[in-house]
């Protein structure tokens, strides 16, 4: 692959190309007004590369969103290797009848989320059921011109509960997939889940309405994320301990210029 190849199917590429589809619409997607240049002086007299405005911090734009997620992974690996995944599943759920139309997006959203929240909130109740980690993928469909909501859920569920939690979930969403194979691979699951909450070079070629209603979501701060139980504790293990470390480091340092 070409060095051009090789930029063109970057991340940073992609979300270039997205910023100025939703810029062309009339939308404010850039963090600065300052242009960016990178000065590469390996040859004389150097190259001059212009990285043009940076583009909001927004999971939306792929290489924002490598640079958010990958904690996530990394984390979820961490916490695997040290709690396991006994019992876990990697479940999908979603609701094949209810797709939305694009200025119906955000109402279809909170509807859905608000349905997945009573739903797991009743299977934890009474079934031990222990959400870890939950991403929801907007989908745009060419063919319908309508979005389809979906989640991917990776949770722990006893043997014993896991039939009822089958039943449950299979009577209030139209779309699932219940498998019970065990997770190999913790990090290539989450890795999925996550990167796979908004595809940019498949957006590329969405309308502008159904981008236009994407964007509407990441101004509302939608959570299309977000972590459970004894991993969502874990992290805040890891946050917590990292942020003693980094006080103690700057005490210390601090330290060390009174006695210069």
């Amino acid at each position: 692959m070409t060095a051009a190849a090789k930029e063109r199917a970057s991340p940073l590429h992609y979300a270039k190309e997205l910023g100025k589809r939703l810029e062309a619409l009339g939308l404010d997607v850039h963090a600065s007004e300052h242009e960016r240049y990178l000065v590469l002086l390996q040859d004389a007299p150097g190259e001059i590369i212009d990285l043009g405005r940076p583009l909001r911090s927004s999971r939306i734009f792929a290489h924002e969103a490598i640079r958010k997620n990958a904690p996530v992974v990394s984390d979820f690996a961490e916490y695997s290797a040290e709690h396991g995944l006994e019992n876990c599943m990697f479940w999908n759920v979603g609701l094949t009848g209810a797709k939305a139309a694009a200025e119906d997006l955000a109402i279809a959203l909170k509807a859905f989320n608000t349905k997945i929240n009573i739903e797991f909130s009743e299977l934890r109740k009474k079934l031990s059921f222990e959400l870890l980690l939950i991403t929801i993928h907007p989908r745009f469909d060419m063919e319908t011109g309508l979005f389809d909501l979906h989640a991917h859920v990776i949770c722990r569920v006893p043997p014993e509960h896991r039939e009822a939690a089958h039943r449950r979930l299979m009577s209030k969403f139209s779309k699932i997939d219940l498998n019970t194979r065990p997770i190999r691979n913790p990090a290539a699951a989450a890795t999925y889940m996550l990167w796979g909450i908004w595809q940019n070079d498949i957006m590329l070629a969405w309308p502008d309405h159904a981008l236009k209603a994407a964007w509407s979501l990441t101004q509302k701060r939608f959570r299309l994320f977000r972590t459970g139980g004894t991993f969502a504790k874990f992290r805040a293990d890891q946050r917590s301990t990292s942020e003693k470390l980094a006080k103690v480091s700057d005490v210390s340092a601090r330290g060390t210029d009174l006695r210069i």
